[in-house]
């Protein structure tokens, strides 16, 4: 029997196209070597003077940075070290009053105000209607104007939420993204406009102009995009591109957020396009270990990621929030409580990860290392991971179209034997895929409800007191019958289940792989590259783990799991 991708052709895209274009560049001219002796104005004016494509190379020993950020605001322009073993910077950067990290590139937004999500009133360089083109797949679009474009502009295309689809009657009742006037009103209300409106995003880069013609790619996804919805084209002309980290250990310990504002990573990206992290050391990042922002097409690959200071729910490995095509793959999260937090924006992948000790603080004591949070999250892939849980939550607006691919989801905590909830999307997520999966532990789960090949609990009685609803295979449709700080009640969704495909996965509840949506086939390798990708060591499986064998699901299945389990977290990286 011929391999299919086994879920309908209009929830799928081409994930392949996810990551630099064209695969992270081998840059191999040094600019100038500067060694631990340079201050960070130093290093700072070497990556400023630097021609595009080009190495600021740092030696081998430990940089104490100061209070100053690392910044990048031009493209082109690699930090690399003499390896993860061999440069440290010791980050002690306070938040200047942006959103940004301590090491910057591209123009971090402007905050003000105080508490956990500063407030961002961004004016974009650039917005047009977009008056037709809205079928899936197509990279033909028209514009009422093509003014101030140019082929090679990344640019973001938008709508009014259709409250069908798309809602803005999110669990807390906030959102992100623009405004109907054009207008990033950021960070959930905290600018005084809760609901930003626009939350549906995808980014694209314009490849031809002919007259309100634009040719764009990659290709449109949605399957709901209308001119009833107002759609719009925006953009920013400072968009940096072709800037990596590479080689070096980042040390966060030291770090501090400063003003009451939280948004604080190692290393962020924002209004950037096809950048990279690779073969990075990062450690206890105040937030999120790499965050990215406006834009998209980020690679994150080949990198070790250690611990957060919160250890709570907002403690992330890889933060991407209004971007789109990024990919984060073969990496090794430890001791952190969201491996993953995915926002506003399609094309993304989160691939071949190895996310072990999944260390939280909260009263749950269990948070899914797979999380999509911000609205709205829609055909983003997750494939071939090892973690313990995947979330499609409703807290800043929901998602759809997600898909979970071939992964291991024991449902374990970190810091103990109890058993979570594998896979949950939560009321108002809609058309989501699960597809291949191997799913719990045998012996975690304390079941309840009735007798059925899966324990669904979808619309059932409100939480327990403690907050947290019962420990099942799957969780689709929970809503709480909480009441959101609009006054909005979210019901249980019996929609997120009927909506929902699931074929291929075994779990330890059925003792077997069940066809739910599905006859049986033989489900295709991967998703995410057309075969066995280049970097892939001829000594672990191809693909990693089949929900056929399920008693042959290892870590080590995994590089990166076989990376972390003999010790030598950065040797043979490819």
């Amino acid at each position: 029997m011929a391999a299919t991708a086994v879920i309908p052709t209009n929830r799928l895209i081409d994930w392949t196209q996810a990551g630099v274009d064209g695969g992270i560049p081998t840059v191999s001219t040094i600019y100038t070597n500067l060694g631990t002796n340079a201050t960070l104005a130093q290093i700072n004016t070497a990556i400023s003077l630097c021609p595009s494509g080009m190495v600021v190379q740092l030696t081998n020993g430990v940089y104490n940075t100061g209070t100053l950020q690392i910044l990048f605001p031009h493209t082109g322009v690699v930090l690399r070290g003499a390896g993860f073993n061999g440069t440290t910077l010791n980050m002690s950067t306070a938040n200047t009053g942006t959103q940004d990290a301590c090491i910057q590139v591209g123009t971090a937004m402007p905050l003000s105000g105080t508490g956990g999500h500063g407030c961002g009133l961004w004016a974009f360089d650039g917005q047009v209607n977009w008056t037709n083109g809205y079928t899936q797949g197509t990279s033909n679009l028209w514009v009422d104007s093509t003014s101030n474009l140019a082929v090679g502009q990344v640019v973001a295309l938008d709508q009014i939420a259709d409250e069908v689809v798309v809602t803005t009657n999110s669990l807390e009742g906030e959102d992100s993204g623009r405004d109907v006037n054009g207008v990033e009103d950021y960070a959930f209300g905290a600018c005084g406009n809760p609901h930003s409106g626009r939350v549906q995003e995808e980014w694209v880069q314009v490849k031809a102009i002919n007259g309100m013609n634009i040719t764009v790619w990659p290709p449109i996804v949605g399957t709901n995009w209308s001119a009833s919805n107002s759609p719009q084209m925006f953009w920013m002309t400072n968009i940096v591109q072709l800037c990596g980290i590479e080689n070096l250990t980042v040390n966060g310990t030291n770090a501090s957020p400063g003003a009451g504002l939280a948004y604080s990573a190692n290393i962020g990206f924002s209004f950037t396009w096809n950048c990279w992290v690779k073969n990075v050391q990062s450690l206890w990042p105040h937030w999120s270990h790499v965050s990215t922002v406006w834009g998209g097409r980020t690679e994150v690959r080949h990198n070790y990621f250690f611990g957060t200071q919160g250890n709570d729910e907002e403690s992330y490995g890889f933060e991407n929030n209004e971007s789109g095509w990024s990919r984060c793959e073969d990496n090794i999260f430890n001791r952190i409580p969201a491996a993953s937090q995915i926002g506003e924006g399609a094309g993304n992948v989160f691939a071949f990860n190895y996310v072990t000790n999944f260390w939280y603080d909260g009263p749950s004591n269990f948070d899914p290392a797979l999380f999509s949070h911000e609205g709205y999250h829609w055909f983003n892939l997750y494939e071939g991971n090892w973690a313990n849980s995947v979330i499609f939550d409703n807290t800043h607006g929901n998602g759809g179209y997600e898909t979970v691919f071939r992964n291991v989801l024991t449902g374990l905590s970190g810091d103990s034997t109890a058993g979570g909830n594998p896979v949950i999307s939560i009321a108002d997520n809609l058309y989501d895929n699960f597809v291949g999966n191997i799913l719990g532990s045998t012996g975690s789960y304390n079941f309840s409800g009735p007798t059925v090949p899966y324990q669904f609990y979808i619309c059932g009685p409100s939480p327990a007191p403690s907050g947290y609803e019962p420990q099942t295979i799957f969780q689709l449709g929970f809503g709480g019958n909480e009441t959101n700080n609009d006054g909005y009640l979210l019901p249980d969704d019996s929609n997120t289940y009927t909506t929902a495909f699931l074929a291929g996965n075994f779990d330890v509840v059925s003792n077997a792989v069940v066809w739910w949506s599905a006859p049986a086939q033989t489900i295709t390798n991967s998703l995410a590259y057309p075969g066995k990708p280049a970097w892939w060591p001829s000594s672990r499986p191809w693909p990693p783990f089949d929900s056929n064998q399920s008693s042959s699901a290892y870590p080590t299945n995994l590089p990166a799991g076989q990376r972390y389990d003999s010790g030598n977290y950065f040797t043979d990286l490819p």
